[in-house]
């Protein structure tokens, strides 16, 4: 009888073994690139849920994580290896390096952590603030798209969107910190820590190698160095500004950003729209430190194919195209003539820059070819300015007080920074023969253009 048992425990153990082998479960212990990213479990869509599976652009199924967030469910990570890495190896060390500055890394998360970043009311905040105070005279983002990737994603989909996110926030509490705000109230206390994990985190968001920007994220990477190139002028932080700056240069230049020809082709006219705003706020950013600092203007205009904003219907900041009789009434977009105004005047403040920096090549042996003839006329160009100043409808030439009304806010800022910037361009336009650069004339109209904007936004919105 024993051994009738023995036999049968070695028959159920043999269909055991063959029928349902005995296999140790491990734990899942590969992620997509979203949920990795957060420390998430990637969760597969249950069957029979109704939700409806997306392929994603690997082929995979996307999972149901990716699904809940509106994200594109990749997985492009490499894993890295496990166990200590040689020290000798200089094959390893690279490849540790590239480990730690790739997109996903295990080293870096890029999202959203509140509470690293403070609340998501704070930061929501801090978007706004940027749209009501930055946005006027710096136009890098579109309000609706941003504040749309906002709730959807934490503007965490991916690295280049959360470097967004960080310049954004590190900006505007800069502005918090000077004052320089309409409404100085905020849900939440705006803390150092906070600011400095903005700054860290936008600047570690960057990845070290041009090489490691793809054409499809570059301009991305493009309003993430405008907007650290303004934190770092609001700090005054003269290295992190020139070393924003250099770096947009480069990435100008290696994606031809400066020729609008070059532009994916695939871009909607809003994502168009967008770009042109951009390009035009980082030139006069460009010509504005050119005069300050005295360093060359590495995007003059001649050679830059990109054109202004245009006025179309259905899109945030854009004049309506159907036309409009009377001149006085605000209508959404209006503000975009005084700020196309204002980077003509940019434009010709470049070439009375050129003129006056003239008198440096006297004294050098350059050959005989003379650069004198090679300069447009001043005069020429300033009377065309000077025609279309007058030309300019009565809310691109008064300012109306602070208020609820954005469109009127926004038209007001181009009203004082016309002033300012005209008054800067003719005078320097006259005192092009100078040997020297007198800087005097441009401090008073900085000075002048920060007094007003200040008294603009020190006043307190009418009810």
């Amino acid at each position: 009888m024993g051994e009738n048992q023995d036999d049968d425990h070695h028959q159920n153990g043999d269909v055991r073994r063959h029928s349902e082998p005995t296999i140790k479960r491990r734990r899942i212990t590969k992620a997509c690139d979203f949920c990795h990213r957060r420390g998430r479990k990637c969760k597969p869509v249950p069957e029979g849920s109704g939700v409806t599976t997306g392929a994603s652009p690997g082929g995979t199924l996307s999972c149901l994580t990716c699904i809940e967030h509106g994200a594109t469910c990749t997985w492009n990570r490499v894993a890295a290896k496990r166990g200590v890495k040689s020290k000798t190896s200089p094959s390893s060390s690279v490849n540790n390096k590239q480990t730690h500055s790739g997109d996903d890394g295990d080293g870096d998360r890029w999202f959203y952590d509140e509470s690293r970043h403070g609340s998501r009311s704070l930061i929501f905040r801090l978007i706004s603030i940027f749209f009501d105070t930055v946005y006027p005279v710096f136009p890098f983002f579109d309000e609706i798209s941003l504040l749309r990737d906002w709730e959807n994603t934490s503007l965490s989909s991916s690295r280049a969107s959360f470097a967004r996110l960080m310049a954004i926030c590190a900006l505007s509490s800069c502005h918090v910190s000077d004052g320089a705000v309409f409404n100085p109230d905020l849900p939440a206390p705006l803390l150092p820590q906070h600011h400095q994990a903005y700054m860290e985190d936008a600047q570690k968001a960057i990845p070290e190698s041009n090489r490691e920007i793809g054409s499809f994220e570059a301009f991305d990477y493009l309003q993430v160095l405008g907007t650290l190139s303004l934190a770092a002028t609001q700090l005054k932080d003269d290295p992190l500004f020139h070393e924003c700056m250099g770096r947009y240069h480069t990435l100008v230049a290696q994606h031809t950003f400066h020729f609008e020809a070059r532009w994916p082709s695939n871009l909607t006219y809003p994502e168009k729209h967008v770009r042109r705003q951009f390009f035009w706020s980082m030139y006069r950013l460009e010509v504005h430190a050119a005069l300050i600092d005295g360093h060359v203007i590495r995007c003059p205009e001649l050679q830059c194919a990109v054109a202004y904003p245009q006025q179309v219907d259905g899109l945030a900041g854009i004049i309506d195209a159907s036309g409009q009789t009377e001149k006085t009434r605000f209508r959404h977009g209006s503000w975009l003539t005084g700020w196309n105004y204002i980077t003509d005047l940019y434009r010709v403040l470049e070439h009375v820059i050129v003129r006056m920096r003239k008198d440096r090549l006297k004294a050098l042996d350059r050959g005989p070819i003379e650069h004198e003839p090679l300069m447009p006329s001043i005069d020429n160009m300033l009377e065309k300015v000077l025609e279309k100043k007058s030309n300019l409808p009565p809310y691109a030439t008064h300012a109306y007080p602070a208020s609820h009304d954005v469109e009127a806010n926004l038209c007001g800022f181009q009203v004082a920074n016309i002033a300012c910037t005209f008054q800067v361009s003719s005078s320097r336009s006259y005192s092009k023969e100078e040997s020297r650069l007198n800087f005097s004339s441009y401090f008073e109209w900085q000075r002048l253009l920060v007094t007003t904007n200040s008294r603009m936004l020190a006043a307190p919105l009418s009810s």
